[in-house]
């Protein structure tokens, strides 16, 4: 944990925005360290469970959740956040999750209206990176949140863009509190 504590007294003076977090290569949390690297490439898994906090009325500031997020990573963080632990990292923080096997459970679960941390492979499997993006059910579509690295605003496709033509890694649908 030296490391995490080093870390997070240098992410304390950087200028860290309140809100929702698009862009994880841009402006200020690019420069976040997470492990022995930063936000700017290894940070999906991260600001997926911040996202996901803010979404459910929990609000840290983003280097507190970048500290405890320290433990799900992989290999120091050189392969950013352990896409099978998000849900143990949802829990750490209050939240509960329901791991979706299957992509017809995750639609369910949107289709309830629940929020959702999604993994999938960017390419080939094995052969291509994995990013981790917070869902958030909007009727008819969902909004991706921290969708591209370099792209400062949710953006809305449909389940079946998002889900349907990508290759599932993990997925955890947020339990509302009410529901439990």
């Amino acid at each position: 944990m030296l490391l995490a504590g080093r870390n997070a007294k240098y992410n304390q003076r950087i200028p860290l925005p309140t809100g929702i977090v698009n862009g994880q290569g841009l402006g200020a949390v690019s420069d976040v360290k997470f492990g022995i690297c930063t936000l700017r490439r290894h940070g999906c898994g991260v600001l997926a469970v911040y996202n996901a906090l803010l979404l459910h009325q929990i609000t840290l500031p983003l280097w507190q959740v970048v500290r405890r997020m320290e433990r799900y990573a992989v290999l120091l963080a050189i392969f950013g956040t352990n896409p099978y632990a998000l849900g143990r990292a949802l829990k750490s923080f209050g939240l509960c999750s329901v791991r979706c096997k299957t992509k017809e459970k995750l639609y369910a679960a949107l289709a309830q209206g629940q929020h959702a941390l999604f993994a999938y492979w960017t390419g080939k499997p094995f052969l291509s990176s994995i990013h981790i993006v917070c869902l958030q059910s909007g009727g008819e579509q969902l909004l991706v949140l921290n969708a591209y690295n370099r792209c400062d605003h949710a953006v809305a496709v449909s389940p079946q863009e998002m889900i349907g033509s990508s290759k599932m890694v993990a997925a955890f649908a947020i339990v509302p509190h009410d529901a439990l």
